[in-house]
């Protein structure tokens, strides 16, 4: 029987500012970002921002090293899932 499973993915980036992206329009002449939408449009979002967690419900929470593919680790969660309940 397949089982029902959801994932929930954020990026999550703790680095208060430091070492974020530079997010706005590139100067053609200078190559350089030009005029900023802030931290509204960064990289990610502060873990304590975060939808995912217990108290909303959540089960199972992963963070992911930096560097790993969301997609791959579901991926490979999905096979194991479909291992457990005998869906080969």
């Amino acid at each position: 029987m397949k089982k029902n499973v959801k994932f929930k993915v954020e990026v999550i980036d703790n680095s208060l500012g430091k070492g974020r992206k530079s997010w706005g329009d590139i100067d053609p002449a200078s190559g350089k970002v030009t005029g900023s939408y802030g931290d509204k449009h960064s990289a990610g979002i502060h873990e304590r921002d975060s939808e995912i967690t217990e108290a909303n419900g959540y089960t199972n929470i992963v963070t992911l090293p930096k560097g790993c593919s969301p997609n791959a680790y579901i991926s490979m969660r999905m096979k194991e899932i479909e291992k457990e309940n005998g869906e080969n």
